[in-house]
């Protein structure tokens, strides 16, 4: 029994444990702080492909092959880490086309989620992640 008792006193071992704790508090911190990195460059990354879409159809004056290759750009690059992608036009088209008269609004809007932290196939903590841009038709279309 005494024996039992002078095992339970000794305090060798503790900075073993203390020290396996914090490293694993500190791999679990830095793990976080590396995805946070990284979805931040995903979000400024799909601000700026949003923005160079809505300047060429500002441009163009319409949604065109260029435009459609450029949003399927933004579906595979966030096809692997970002879930429910939607892509979505706000604006008036010349009636039965994808034309888009001088002067009217044209808005892009890129929503989806993404999925910050995972441990095994369980997904932690989710976060929304959306770019909206607009601009004005800089080109005039005969009837």
């Amino acid at each position: 029994m005494n024996r039992c008792k002078n095992c339970l006193k000794n305090n060798r071992g503790d900075i073993y444990f203390e020290f396996l704790i914090c490293m694993i508090l500190f791999i679990f911190v830095l793990s976080l702080c590396i995805q946070l990195t990284t979805s931040v460059q995903l979000k400024f990354w799909l601000d700026r492909q949003t923005a160079a879409i809505v300047r060429h159809v500002q441009i163009s004056g319409e949604v065109d092959a260029a435009a459609d290759e450029m949003i399927s750009g933004i579906r595979d690059r966030l096809g692997d880490s970002v879930s429910n992608v939607n892509i979505e036009w706000d604006t008036s088209f010349i009636t039965g086309t994808n034309k888009i008269q001088l002067g009217n609004q044209v808005r892009l809007i890129v929503r989806g989620e993404l999925s910050l932290f995972r441990l095994g196939k369980s997904e932690i903590i989710k976060v929304d992640i959306s770019s909206e841009m607009a601009g004005t038709c800089e080109r005039y279309w005969k009837n």
